[in-house]
């Protein structure tokens, strides 16, 4: 994306999906497939870069077409969605991104409900499905059944003058380079969870969302946030890039490089979504 002022505006996202997992002890139903991490890139108005990534919970549920994974999705495909919806909205803030996440939780929340109301004979399997999870448990309290579904989200926007903002909810990791000072973070964990529980013979989805962590910056030239499976990747960064960091096209090669030669040490899902500003010239 060209910009007035002589410079690009570039974004990637890379992915890599872990290994199948093993069943829970408990034999509740769980996700045992490839690529529970999620992310995006989205440019907008000319002069805008946005990113997210998102790690849906391996150890949470899986069943009747939800899991953690679908969830990292949907924040994902419902945020891009919010942003889509006010593209002109200025300054963009942590409160305005705030904002725009609350609305994707809100409208996950709801499609999920809403499908859970109009497919009667799914929701009759799953009041089944938690009956016989609650009898499997020894016939504890039907308030301490349920299934859940968890994903951390992390989001940042770049513009062409260099503003950096983001929000996080989660275990993640963060890069930038505010002044040419390049400085890495391991943000705090948490993460939005949806609680399915039988009620009055009624399912519900309930949705729990601690509060983000926000970060700002000015004159920002590359920001990067991964999900917490990336971790050899940034330490790699840092004993990699000089402190002084300045973007070029040689300063960015290396950049891509380091990001491509880490071996990792653990077999987790990793998504690194990264924005750049570099000089066209």
């Amino acid at each position: 994306m060209e910009l007035k002022n002589s410079c690009t505006l570039i974004g990637e996202v890379l992915s890599s999906s872990g290994p199948r997992k093993k069943t829970l002890e408990d034999n509740s139903p769980h996700n045992v497939e490839l690529g529970e991490d999620s992310g995006g890139i989205l440019m907008v108005g000319g002069n805008t870069g946005w990113m997210w990534v998102a790690d849906g919970a391996s150890d949470m549920h899986s069943i009747g077409g939800y899991s953690s994974r679908t969830l990292a999705q949907d924040l994902g495909r419902y945020f891009t969605g919010q942003i889509l919806e006010h593209p002109e909205e200025s300054p963009v803030t942590p409160v305005l991104i705030s904002n725009l996440f609350d609305n994707a939780v809100r409208l996950t929340t709801d499609s999920w409900n809403s499908k859970l109301k109009h497919d009667q004979h799914a929701a009759s399997d799953l009041k089944q499905k938690l009956s016989a999870w609650q009898n499997q448990s020894g016939g504890a309290e039907k308030a301490n059944i349920f299934f859940e579904f968890a994903s951390t989200f992390s989001s940042a926007c770049l513009d062409s003058k260099g503003q950096l903002t983001g929000i996080s909810i989660g275990d993640s990791y963060l890069m930038s380079n505010p002044n040419g000072l390049l400085q890495f973070f391991a943000l705090k964990k948490g993460a939005v969870t949806l609680r399915l529980k039988l009620e009055n013979n009624h399912l519900q989805f309930s949705v729990s969302v601690p509060s983000p962590e926000n970060f700002e910056s000015q004159n920002v030239h590359l920001v990067a946030l991964a999900t917490d499976g990336t971790r050899e990747t940034f330490q790699h960064l840092q004993n990699t890039l000089p402190p002084e960091f300045f973007l070029s096209p040689k300063s960015f090669a290396g950049f891509r490089k380091a990001i491509g030669s880490t071996l990792p040490k653990t077999q987790d899902d990793k998504t690194l979504a990264w924005l750049g500003r570099i000089n066209a010239g």
